[in-house]
């Protein structure tokens, strides 16, 4: 979230045993707001390519940065 509230896209490797992870990965893809490095590539520090590929991207007005309303809309809704 603070990557995103400051306007600054991510970088990540993938995590197969994270089950969210898919999701995050289409959330990025379709939003272009960050990039997936290779495991290889991220645990051997060769992350130049994706930061010259993320220094690139704009990530201002793509992401919600209202989430906890949206959560408290949803679960109230839920209880009534």
């Amino acid at each position: 979230g603070s990557a995103f509230a400051s306007h600054k896209p991510v970088i990540t490797c993938g995590r197969k045993d994270f089950y969210e992870f898919e999701a995050i990965r289409e959330y990025l893809q379709k939003t272009q707001i960050g990039v997936i490095i290779e495991d290889d590539d991220f645990y051997q520090g060769n992350w130049q390519t994706a930061i010259k590929t993320a220094l690139s991207l704009t990530v201002k007005d793509k992401v919600p940065l209202n989430g906890e309303v949206e959560i408290l809309e949803a679960v109230r809704q839920m209880l009534l």
